[in-house]
C-alpha cells in the first residue's frame, strides 16, 4: 500500500501583505455579502474574496431570484438594502487600495 506525505514543501518566497482583517469572507454571493456586512456593522475589518468580477453568486451570474425564501421577507430586505446602498462603492475603494 502506497502512503501519500501529509504535508507539501513549498520553496521560500516574498508574499506582500496587502491588509490585516480580522474577517475573512470566500464567496461574494447572498450568504458572504451578509456574513461580510454583519462583521463590518459589529466593528471588525473585513476582507470579502470573490473570484468573479461582480457579487450575487448565482443572483447575479444566472438570475436566480429566490434565495431560501427571502421574497417573504420584503420590509426586512428593503431596510438591510437601504442601509447598505454604499456598500458596493465602499468595496471600490478598498480595492483601489488594495488591488488582488
Amino acid at each position: 500500500m502506497v502512503t501519500s506525505p501529509s504535508y507539501i514543501i513549498e520553496p521560500q518566497r516574498k508574499t506582500d501583505i496587502g491588509g490585516e482583517y480580522e474577517v475573512v469572507v470566500l464567496g461574494g454571493g447572498p450568504a458572504g455579502i451578509a456574513a461580510a456586512a454583519a462583521a463590518g456593522m459589529h466593528g471588525r475589518r473585513v476582507l470579502l474574496v470573490e473570484r468573479y468580477g461582480f457579487l450575487g453568486g448565482m443572483g447575479t451570474a444566472a438570475g436566480v431570484t429566490n434565495f431560501c425564501g427571502l421574497h417573504a421577507l420584503p420590509e426586512k430586505i428593503s431596510g438591510f438594502c437601504e442601509g447598505h446602498a454604499a456598500l458596493p462603492l465602499r468595496i471600490r475603494q478598498k480595492r483601489k487600495k488594495h488591488p488582488l
